[in-house]
């Protein structure tokens, strides 16, 4: 790893997976959110006694010391995370050579939220509630309508 993380095991964990899955199948972003998707559900079962959606996202990134810096806001049925000094980016953390993303991140996240709602989403349906960018910040906009 480029950098000292706050949770190894897990940054490493969630880096060799999405590398993993670009070595198989190339473009791997949107495979890469449904498998993050359900780990996300695996680790909202952990925080679904949150006060808010907003807190349980908080909370799940703290335990997973997903990043440096975390912030969450919510706008109506939209919630915006942002992300700076990510710790389980295959690229910069990991130091993979990768053409386009394979991030494991905004799949968790909407796992998360799916398991504080108590609601399933299909896998098919997974890329649509997910918008995002990626730079030095990248911020993830994630849809509350489940």
């Amino acid at each position: 790893m480029k950098k000292q993380v706050k949770n190894p095991v897990v940054s490493a964990l969630m880096i060799g997976i999405a590398y993993g899955v670009y070595r198989v199948v190339g473009c791997a972003q949107p495979l890469m959110n449904v498998i993050a998707y359900h780990a996300g559900r695996e680790v909202g079962s952990l925080v679904r006694d949150a006060a808010s959606p907003e807190d349980a996202l908080r909370k799940a990134a703290d335990m997973l010391g997903l990043a440096d810096r975390f912030t969450v806001t919510r706008d109506g049925d939209v919630i915006e995370v942002v992300v700076e000094g990510c710790n389980v980016c295959p690229k910069r953390v990991g130091g993979y050579e990768i053409k386009g993303t394979a991030c494991p991140v905004p799949g968790l996240l909407l796992g998360v939220l799916s398991s504080y709602y108590g609601v399933r989403i299909p896998p098919h349906s997974v890329n649509k509630h997910i918008k995002w960018g990626v730079g030095e910040k990248c911020r993830f906009r994630l849809s509350v309508k489940l």
